[in-house]
């Protein structure tokens, strides 16, 4: 028999979101004109097992002193900035598509974990969290650096 999972409303307006943001991307990246909606946010992959939540984040080009990663026990938040490089205009020509600025998103997580138990890695512009799963209780949080303290994986 299979386990029942509750049905959340959000889930499916997120997905209908982040659909609709694939499907007209194309459109919106690279115009002058698009505003707001040429903002970057890393894609992420979430793998439950019956241990732990591992979250893998793609945020390349960024140094990881401009990262800052918060963990509760139902959510993670990614924050940084890709800063942009001067160009020399006496090169002669010039082309510039990469973005820069910042960027910030917040992962639902599929169950509570224990977030002051959360290991951090950065590697080659994935980010990895891995994250015991925990009871659900009090929701609090925990702030990251990435390479420093007892958040290391091995």
């Amino acid at each position: 028999m299979s386990d029942l999972v509750r049905w959340n409303p959000y889930d499916e307006l997120a997905r209908i979101r982040d659909e609709f943001n694939q499907a007209f991307a194309p459109f919106w990246t690279g115009r002058p004109w698009s505003g707001q909606m040429n903002r970057w946010i890393p894609s992420v992959d979430v793998k439950e097992s019956a241990e732990r939540i591992e979250l893998s984040a793609e945020i390349p080009g960024v140094n990881p002193e401009d990262v800052d990663v918060t963990v509760s026990d139902d959510s993670v938040v990614i924050r940084g900035e890709i800063k942009q490089e001067t160009m020399d205009n006496d090169s002669g020509y010039q082309r510039q598509e990469r973005r820069y600025g910042s960027f910030q998103r917040t992962i639902p997580l599929p169950a509570a974990v224990k977030h002051e138990q959360t290991a951090i890695a950065y590697d080659n512009g994935i980010l990895t969290l891995t994250m015991p799963k925990a009871e659900p209780g009090k929701t609090r949080s925990t702030r990251l650096k990435i390479g420093e303290g007892p958040h290391r994986l091995q």
